[in-house]
């Protein structure tokens, strides 16, 4: 079976909790000035750079639990929330932690894929069964989540985030 959240996610530098006392460099003149070919350049007298490292990059499970959580509810449960009421409102009315990880929100373990969930027979998926929710959540909400969490949508030929990381194959 292979790892839910295998996924790759930015963390920014203030989740890092690093500081420094070092100012950084001034912004970029605007636009305007470039546009009207005005010299942009910077002042000889400013200090070069910080040599400062890019913003560190982890996989989701190498997150703590708290950063986990934070990520899913700002960037993740918006998103989401708006692709599924978008879908259907009446019966996304309710959009919640709990549409997606079921009691494992109440829990607070959040482990996917979620046995909860409709189980996924793909010989009917391909029959037709269920064709408008297929194809919303083939077309939706499978590339959005791959998006927002920095993992390469799988295909025939290479492995990514797909339908099981959240759903499990009935069998």
């Amino acid at each position: 079976m292979r790892t839910a959240f295998g996924l790759l996610v930015v963390v920014f530098a203030a989740a890092c909790g690093s500081s420094s006392s070092t100012s950084a460099p001034p912004p970029p003149p605007p636009a305007v000035l470039l546009d009207a070919g005005v010299d942009a350049a910077p002042p000889v007298d400013a200090a070069p750079p910080v040599d400062a490292a890019p913003a560190a990059a982890a996989t989701f499970k190498d997150l703590s639990h708290e950063e986990q959580v934070a990520f899913m509810k700002e960037q993740v449960m918006p998103a989401m929330k708006a692709a599924f009421k978008g879908y259907d409102a009446h019966d996304f009315a309710t959009f919640s932690c709990k549409t997606c990880h079921g009691d494992g929100a109440v829990t607070k373990k959040y482990d996917m894929p979620n046995p909860k969930l409709p189980k996924l027979d793909f010989a009917k998926l391909r029959a037709g069964k269920d064709a408008k929710m297929v194809k919303f959540m083939k077309d939706d909400v499978t590339p959005k989540m791959a998006e927002l969490l920095g993992e390469p949508l799988a295909d025939q030929t290479h492995p990514g985030f797909d339908c099981l990381a959240c759903h499990v194959e009935k069998k």
